[in-house]
């Protein structure tokens, strides 16, 4: 019986060493994903554990009270600005002059009074009946009397 041999020529071993690897069937694209609706933001809800006193109650028709006024002053820290020898002081007396509707509509929204403002909107934290207290408040003299 007679031996076959094979010779490689330098030609076979680069024409073998250049062919593609076997690459696997394309895949059909994934199913796009339901979108989840975004949640709606969560107001901002003061917890009553860190309170400074009792909270006040409104009177037996449901407005807020002077005392509501003095309490919502406090509770929304804003007597960290506007308390006496505050740096914004001042402005309180600049908001006496003015009618009540108007300075409780800047407590709930004052950048759209001036946006460049840096007092914070009280929107979700303060409803327009304790607006219109606090602003019955302040435009009472109230917290100090600066005049």
């Amino acid at each position: 019986m007679r031996a076959s041999v094979l010779l490689l020529t330098p030609a076979v071993l680069l024409a073998s060493a250049c062919q593609e690897p076997s690459r696997p069937p394309p895949q059909a694209p994934a199913a796009p994903q339901p979108t989840v609706p975004a949640a709606a933001p969560t107001p901002y809800v003061p917890d009553p554990r860190f309170a400074k006193e009792a909270p006040a109650q409104p009177d037996a028709a449901g407005a807020p009270t002077p005392n509501d006024a003095a309490h919502l002053f406090q509770k929304n820290g804003c007597s960290a600005c506007h308390g006496v020898g505050a740096p914004f002081h001042d402005k309180l007396a600049a908001a006496r002059g003015k009618p009540v509707e108007q300075v409780a509509q800047w407590i709930r929204t004052p950048r759209a009074f001036k946006p460049t403002t840096l007092m914070p909107t009280y929107a979700n934290q303060i409803n327009e009946a304790q607006a219109r207290a606090l602003a019955t408040w302040v435009k009472a003299g109230n917290p100090g009397d600066d005049k």
